[in-house]
């Protein structure tokens, strides 16, 4: 089954990026690259951006409800989702799941596999915490990042 998504783009991006850096060294030459690696496709997702379908008044929600809203949004690329992707996907960001209460949709309480909002934004606020500092070393020079 062919990646999709997030991971889809992001393993298929990787692999491009590879195969240049191998024919800039005169090892083999670089295949014609297609698809998510340069920006063909249903639409540019930005991974954890997704994770807009969590509204801010709902502080833990379940994984196979994320799951179900990225699919309804996307379903080109999210359609085929469960919890277990969703789990899968997070944890790269660092965003660790674990026991949440709900209710499902017949009114019964449960306690299944989910995450809480807080942890998401979180991970948000460190990933683009990693995309700034660059620009800081850049514009500061090396040794601005390192507490001087």
């Amino acid at each position: 089954m062919p990646e999709t998504g997030v991971i889809g783009a992001a393993a298929e991006y990787e692999r491009a990026a590879d195969q240049a850096r191998r024919a800039d060294r005169g090892k083999r030459p670089v295949r014609k690259v297609h698809g998510h690696a340069i920006g063909e496709g249903p639409e540019a997702h930005t991974g954890m951006d997704d994770l807009g379908v969590i509204p801010a008044a709902e502080e833990r929600v379940w994984c196979e409800r994320i799951a179900a809203r990225l699919g309804e949004r996307w379903p080109d690329v999210y359609g085929e989702w469960g919890g277990a992707q969703v789990t899968s996907a997070l944890k790269p960001w660092g965003v660790e799941t674990g026991h949440v209460w709900g209710t499902d949709s017949d009114g019964e309480g449960r306690n299944r596999r989910g995450i809480t909002r807080a942890d998401v934004v979180a991970a948000i606020t460190r990933r683009d915490a990693g995309r700034a500092a660059p620009a800081l070393r850049t514009a500061a020079g090396p040794r601005a990042c390192i507490g001087s």
